[in-house]
């Protein structure tokens, strides 16, 4: 549905040069958050248990060492703990 001259000025309001600013720091920070992103290699034992095996600078490098190993191993972003939520102290 394509919007009349009306419509178009009611929504938007603002500059040109304004929402190209707005779109570029948006788009620098989503990039930067994303390249800043380490890898990790866990491996899961029989028991269900998860350990670190190794970490790497980007997910395709977690990938690629994948390929070479046997057995239940995953790649997930430094971010993610296989082993879940830590305990509190409590």
């Amino acid at each position: 549905m394509a919007l009349d001259q009306r419509e178009v000025s009611l929504t938007y309001q603002g500059s040109p040069m304004i929402a190209a600013i707005i779109a570029a720091v948006i788009l620098a920070f989503t990039s930067s958050a994303s390249a800043v992103c380490a890898w990790v290699l866990w491996r899961q034992f029989p028991s269900g248990q998860w350990e670190a095996v190794q970490g790497f600078g980007s997910q395709k490098e977690c990938y690629e060492a994948l390929k070479t190993i046997a057995g239940v191993y995953t790649c997930l972003p430094d971010t993610v703990d296989p082993r879940g939520p830590k305990r509190s102290g409590q």
